[in-house]
């Protein structure tokens, strides 16, 4: 097999920009920069859409959006202060050098001044010890790792506060005050006139040495910092602060736009234009740009090949679809075009006859959009591997429940487990020919808590964080056949009893009355990034509320796998088993006899469609098969104890 010309993600310097986005060079005189590393943004009039582009992450996603030719925050509540855009392509290198950033800015809804709401950068983020993918969630509340923030607040003040302070929290906090973002006292301060509501806000850091100013450090390693705030259309200079023994390691990592609450403390926040970065500090890293493929699974089942592309939520101006190319007999081919699919943002191709006994390169292609009117074709490549032979070693890898974090709240690996780099290495060592995720992809809450409604906001917060699932595990399932099944927190539940899709009628909790919680369609567009990937449904019915249905079988490599969805049709226990007094599956009656009194009639466990499924799939061994293996989300049988006065599993935690 010839081995295809390596494409990059991006193929000009203009690709390299964010959709409606351009990059360029900086040609500010003094800016000191290597070549090819310096960044502009510049956004397109029209362009309106919730991603704003694979040179970014914005934290949460559904609090940033490209409108009226500007990126904007448009969450300012008191509750969700820190909003935060990271850069990903460019970082600030471990060197010593120089830094120059600009941008102009202003609030979104004008109101009244006050300090505890600001606009501007948050630099420094990590670091070479800090894996980027962590460091780029950084936003909300203040910890170690967190960088520091410069911006000017709500009274017009250019204002350096330290992000880096850890003060306890642990997740998303809606009453940090203000205080706990410690000022920094400049050097100097100098005011000309008064800020408007349009204003361009400049940072200059050089190494103290450099400026004239001996460090504070053992090595006078510091920094000397220059901010200057002017009029956002004539450039007239308004303010200046300076500030001297700024620490090195906050002029190392990422750097991010930062829009914290807002005037008034409610509806949106701030808007941003005209980014600029450059100096000899500055590092690029076109490697860590996310999307607008952010990745792609596969399955291949008696000759049908399946997968899912994976894309940011899209605007209306947008390109709506996607293609699939293989690359065969010296040369690429389109095979599949799939469009783009609302609520989940992901394309679905099927290819039919496919032989199965070479590798093939493959490459989902996306037009995205630019700012000069055209678009560019950007790139997410892998493999199709050949079957293999049923006369050797059969490697199944079996993951689940990824949660990213759980420590102490700082923004590095001593609280994230995400991006699972452990786990995805050791994986990849083994090679396995089929990778298993069982359940628990994603969990609701944690790093950003959980909207579950509207149903098209709930899509972009459950996408928040299947994106970080994706992007922690995508170079595992780019290249060999991948299985994922949702469970319960894929569904935004504690636990499920699917019913058959209903609720029951009664005093029960919202997850005890069985059914789905979420929105009908917010739940097939979770099936769709997870599952429409599998071999088609062996009993493709929907169940109530017209929710999907994926149990299946996936023929290969001599085995024959059987896919449940061993929670869809089970029946709530605080429905069925009377007078337990059940609450999320524990009964709460003294002297409940597990033994005997759960049994009730009609109640299911899997649902009569899928054992008849099992049934005719355990005595069908065709399609060569020599073993059978069954993938489930949950054990049907559970031997675990607790303590007789118990009455739930949290005495174990």
């Amino acid at each position: 097999m010839m081995t295809p010309p390596r494409a990059s993600h991006r193929i000009t310097e203009a690709c390299l920009a964010s959709p409606l986005l351009t990059l360029a060079l900086l040609t500010t005189s003094g800016c000191d920069s290597p070549p090819g590393t310096a960044f502009e943004a510049s956004v397109e009039s029209d362009a309106e859409r919730i991603w704003v582009g694979p040179d970014f992450y914005a934290n949460r996603l559904q609090d940033w959006r490209l409108r009226d030719g500007r990126i904007e925050s448009i969450e300012g509540g008191a509750a969700k202060p820190m909003r935060t855009l990271h850069l990903l392509t460019r970082a600030l290198s471990e060197s010593a050098g120089t830094m120059t950033m600009s941008v102009r800015t202003g609030a979104i809804e004008p109101g009244p001044t006050h300090e505890d709401t600001w606009s501007g950068f948050l630099i420094g983020v990590g670091g070479a010890h800090v894996d980027f993918r962590i460091s780029a969630l950084s936003h909300h509340w203040p910890s170690t790792d967190g960088g520091l923030i410069v911006a000017v607040d709500g009274t017009g003040r250019i204002i350096v506060r330290d992000n880096s302070v850890n003060h306890g929290y642990t997740g998303p906090n809606p009453n940090i005050p203000v205080d706990n973002w410690p000022l920094v006292s400049p050097d100097r301060f100098d005011r000309w006139g008064e800020p408007g509501a349009d204003m361009r806000l400049t940072l200059e850091a050089r190494p103290a040495a450099a400026s004239g100013v001996s460090g504070d450090g053992p090595d006078g390693d510091t920094y000397r910092l220059t901010v200057t705030l002017a009029d956002g259309e004539t450039r007239e200079v308004l303010t200046r602060s300076t500030y001297s023994g700024i620490a090195s390691e906050h002029l190392t990592g990422n750097v991010a736009l930062v829009s914290h609450r807002s005037p008034l403390m409610d509806g949106p926040g701030y808007w941003f234009r005209d980014w600029q970065l450059a100096g000899s500090k500055v590092e690029r890293h076109d490697d860590r740009a996310f999307g607008p493929i952010m990745g792609a699974m596969y399955t291949l089942s008696r000759g049908t090949l399946k997968m899912t592309a994976q894309l940011g939520p899209l605007g209306e101006s947008d390109s709506p679809s996607a293609h699939l190319e293989v690359f065969r007999d010296a040369g690429w081919s389109a095979v599949d075009t799939a469009d783009i699919q609302p609520l989940s943002a992901t394309a679905h191709f099927r290819v039919d006859d496919w032989p199965g006994d070479e590798d093939v390169p493959y490459r989902v292609a996306y037009d995205l959009g630019t700012a000069a009117g055209g678009s560019e074709r950007h790139y997410f490549e892998g493999r199709i591997r050949a079957i293999p032979s049923d006369d050797r070693e059969f490697v199944l890898a079996g993951l689940n429940c990824h949660h990213i974090s759980g420590a102490g709240g700082q923004w590095n690996a001593d609280h994230f487990w995400y991006p699972h780099n452990e786990t995805v290495a050791g994986v990849a060592y083994q090679d396995p020919d089929l990778i298993f995720f069982a359940g628990d992809q994603i969990y609701e809450s944690g790093l950003e808590g959980v909207v579950r409604e509207p149903a098209d906001v709930a899509a972009i917060d459950y996408l928040g964080h299947w994106f970080r699932f994706v992007w922690a595990f995508r170079d595992l399932t780019r290249d060999r056949p991948t299985v994922t099944i949702p469970d319960d927190h894929d569904a935004y539940h504690g636990n499920i009893w699917g019913n058959g899709g209903v609720r029951e009628p009664g005093d029960y909790t919202v997850q005890d009355a069985g059914g789905y919680r979420m929105a009908p369609e917010w739940v097939n567009a979770m099936h769709r990034t997870q599952v429409a990937h599998l071999p088609d449904p062996v009993d493709p019915d929907p169940i109530e509320h017209d929710i999907t249905t994926y149990h299946t079988r996936l023929e290969y490599g001599g085995i024959s796998f059987a896919v449940l969805a061993d929670r869809m049709w089970k029946s709530p226990p605080s429905v069925v088993v009377r007078g337990s007094d059940v609450v999320n599956g524990w009964p709460q009656r003294p002297g409940f006899d597990a033994a005997t009194e759960p049994d009730a009639p009609g109640v299911e466990l899997l649902g009569a469609r899928q054992e008849d499924f099992l049934e005719r799939w355990a005595n069908d061994w065709s399609d060569g098969a020599w073993m059978k293996v069954l993938l489930s989300q949950t054990p049907f049988v559970d031997v675990a104890t607790i303590p007789e006065e118990a009455t739930s599993g949290a005495v174990l935690l």
